[in-house]
């Protein structure tokens, strides 16, 4: 990545003089301007900041209640999840298409980021108001993501690149749609577009130098993906 991004916040992009001090510990530069936007990520940051978890960026274990939640679903068919394939019904049949392979025999963080992507594809649209989504729907949306764009070939899984791209992602994911004391979506903060375009510039950086310098496919891919949704979200945002 290019020297300009070193040391810049997170949530807005300026230059930085706090860095997350247990991050550091596990090889990895996040920064933050203030105390005030490091706590408007904290949340979903603290599932995974520090050794073992920061880098290389490790998933969440999936806690009783979302682990139980998802082998409720694993077999019951749900309209929201035939978006990502036509024959795909349900979860149990999401992971067979998309992993090609029984889940035992799928390395743990496969499995784990798999099976996020598609419970938030199968919850998509329906109503949480008694679901502990919050913060898990940020880790669900980012393995969503990267379900849509990313090879299954995971080789890349142990690069810095990688591990900074998931958390710059997460901590926009974090910003652009911040969450109330209980967990449930609040109002989108009203920031200033410098805060968006700068996040934006870096993570299309980071791919651009860091990324394609060891899997060139794989970033283009990538910046397509980021282009469209930059271009969705301005429509969305300012007109």
């Amino acid at each position: 990545m290019s020297a300009k991004w070193d040391d810049t916040c997170l949530v807005c992009g300026i230059k930085a003089g706090n860095r997350c001090s247990s991050c550091s510990k596990a090889g990895i530069n996040l920064a933050f301007c203030s105390p005030e936007h490091q706590k408007l990520v904290w949340k979903v940051h603290r599932r995974v900041c520090g050794p073992g978890k920061a880098n290389p960026f490790t998933w969440p274990l999936l806690s009783e209640a979302e682990a139980e939640e998802a082998l409720k679903h694993l077999h019951r068919p749900s309209a929201s999840i035939r978006s990502l394939a036509p024959a795909v019904s349900t979860v149990a049949k999401a992971f067979e298409v998309f992993a090609h392979v029984k889940p035992e025999r799928v390395a743990r963080q496969q499995i784990l980021y798999v099976l996020r992507a598609f419970e938030e594809a199968r919850v998509t649209g329906l109503d949480h108001a008694e679901d502990d989504v919050g913060v898990v729907s940020h880790l669900n949306g980012l393995a969503l993501h990267e379900l849509c764009i990313f090879p299954q070939e995971r080789d890349y899984t142990t690069e810095t690149w990688y591990a900074l791209y998931c958390h710059l992602m997460l901590a926009n994911s974090a910003v652009l749609y911040p969450l109330r004391r209980d967990g449930s979506d609040a109002s989108p903060l009203v920031e200033p577009e410098e805060w968006v375009d700068r996040r934006l510039a870096r993570v299309n950086d980071l791919v651009r130098t860091r990324a394609a310098a060891t899997h060139p496919g794989l970033a283009e891919n990538v910046l397509a993906h980021l282009g469209a949704a930059a271009e969705m979200y301005a429509q969305e945002t300012r007109g």
